[in-house]
């Protein structure tokens, strides 16, 4: 998913903000009288070029500064939890490419680890401030894709992000069911409050698996992951 509206917006008063400038060159010379118009506006129109190109180039780079990005706070590990099914947690990374965009990627664990299934967004779409929605494919064969949408994302009252969503197969044969869905991140804040991790440890360098064996006790205590 890109996101290209507000440098869009800012090339595009850049660029009626030419109008105004030759009329004020026009004005200029009117009333000075000066004999070198020609010049004038040339002058004028090689910094309105050199201004719109620097723009540009600054403009189309800004998404890989992460602060400028529209999801550069919920970007990293997210601990999803799905009702009503025998895959109730999955941990999920949210990541920016430069050359792709965000995508939402993860693994699905069967109730007690005997299986896992890894999955990835094929399409990933902004849906405003605090919310997207995406399509996915996995390893999954009887049913290799899903759609999700992920809503609701806020600052909660532990110190962690939270949010809500749903989920249901667009390729089961039978009428679909849509589970509802809730999510937290995984960060410094969450497993400082919830789970006294020592800050010796780097989050973002655990596997699937050890994340999942950190926070099963936690969900088992917090969420209903009954089938």
């Amino acid at each position: 998913m890109k996101d290209y509206k507000t440098w869009q917006k800012i090339i595009s008063s850049l660029a009626v903000s030419f109008i105004p400038a030759i009329i004020i060159t026009l004005l200029s010379y009117l009333l000075e009288n000066i004999k070198s118009l020609k010049i004038i506006i040339l002058a004028n129109i090689i910094a309105y070029l050199i201004a719109a190109f620097v723009a540009y180039v600054v403009l189309s780079q800004i998404e890989n500064c992460r602060f400028f990005r529209k999801y550069y706070k919920f970007e990293g590990i997210w601990i999803e939890i799905i009702h009503n099914t025998d895959k109730p947690i999955s941990i999920c990374r949210l990541k920016f490419d430069k050359n792709y965009g965000y995508s939402f990627s993860g693994t699905n664990f069967v109730e007690g680890k005997t299986r896992t299934v890894k999955f990835r967004s094929i399409k990933f779409v902004n849906n405003g401030n605090d919310a997207f929605f995406f399509i996915t494919s996995s390893n999954q064969f009887d049913r290799p894709e899903a759609f999700a949408k992920i809503h609701s994302l806020s600052l909660g009252a532990g110190g962690f992000y939270e949010g809500d969503g749903y989920f249901f197969d667009v390729s089961t044969v039978s009428e679909p069911k849509v589970k509802q869905m809730e999510l937290f991140k995984f960060d410094d804040s969450f497993c400082k409050s919830q789970l006294q991790l020592s800050k010796s440890i780097d989050i973002m360098k655990l596997t699937d698996k050890e994340i999942y064996d950190y926070i099963f006790n936690y969900i088992k205590d917090n969420y209903d992951i009954t089938e």
